[in-house]
């Protein structure tokens, strides 16, 4: 039999707007994620309006994320999230 580990860290980068689900997205990445893991989320700042990445962050967070930081990359809107303890 296969066991898989949880992962310490996802990285999602200009890709969540192309994902037909993104609540059942964050849902699955959270799941794989170890407490503590984190999940990097970044969209592109020229095609994706700020709305739609708020919108998008909230889902996240719906999913079980808690907002660690809100870092500046150059053009993109980006997050660091963190998969906290269950309780």
């Amino acid at each position: 039999m296969t066991v898989i580990e949880p992962a310490d860290f996802f990285l999602a980068f200009a890709m969540v707007h192309d994902v037909p689900e993104p609540l059942r997205f964050f849902e699955q990445a959270y799941d794989t994620l170890k407490i503590g893991g984190k999940l990097f989320f970044a969209e592109p700042r020229g095609h994706i309006p700020r709305e739609s990445f708020e919108r998008e962050l909230g889902l996240a967070v719906a999913a079980g994320f808690k907002i660690q930081s809100l870092p500046q990359i150059r053009w993109s809107w980006a997050a660091l999230l963190e998969k906290g303890v269950i309780q």
